[in-house]
């Protein structure tokens, strides 16, 4: 083996020990949220009419169902990449402490900003973020029941959410969005009875 592909193997092993750590799995919850409230703060410390602080945050969590279902469909179960085969050791044991590595949600919300920036100007952008981050927040907190307090789903009343996700557990090929089943709906990957599809392989 080379020196080039001992050192990709090791970088390999490396995230993927991040990516199922414990620790990892509870600092980004914190650190997440704390990257939602410093978006919030900075936006809101612009001078800005509060229906458009409040339409700016709207768009931003708006915008994260999408983003939810597209990094799911098309990152955790598209081609060969770091972020399938994250999303793999989930699959492959769906109490297991795994999430993306810390600062990789915060780094691409930045990238986002930043992009906005010169179309809306810092303050729209940065609450524009925070809904993003609120939605991912959202998200994570939603899936942690899911999988986690079962009978808590079912009094939040996420029954229907929770069934939907356990089918895609089942069936990889369906039912991507976790916190909605909105974008399944429009690009034709929901599915609601799990009997249709129990004679699928």
């Amino acid at each position: 083996m080379t020196s080039r592909a001992r050192h990709l193997v090791g970088v390999s092993r490396l995230f993927d020990r991040l990516v199922a750590s414990e620790i990892n799995y509870h600092a980004v919850l914190v650190l997440d949220i704390a990257g939602a409230a410093g978006f919030l703060v900075f936006g809101l410390g612009v001078p800005l009419p509060a229906l458009v602080r409040a339409a700016a945050v709207f768009a931003g969590f708006a915008a994260w169902g999408f983003i939810e279902y597209a990094l799911h469909r098309w990152l955790g179960h598209g081609p060969r990449s770091v972020g399938r085969r994250g999303h793999a050791m989930h699959h492959a044991n769906d109490t297991a402490p795994v999430a993306a590595p810390v600062f990789v949600v915060m780094a691409g919300v930045w990238v986002i900003w930043a992009a906005l920036v010169p179309v809306a100007g810092s303050g729209i952008a940065a609450l524009i973020a925070a809904g993003i981050y609120i939605g991912y927040n959202h998200y994570a907190l939603v899936h942690h029941v899911l999988h986690h307090y079962e009978d808590a789903a079912t009094r939040l009343g996420l029954a229907r959410i929770r069934e939907c996700h356990r089918l895609h557990h089942r069936f990889h090929d369906v039912n991507f969005g976790v916190t909605s089943t909105i974008w399944d709906q429009i690009l034709g990957t929901y599915q609601p009875d799990v009997f249709s599809k129990t004679s699928r392989s």
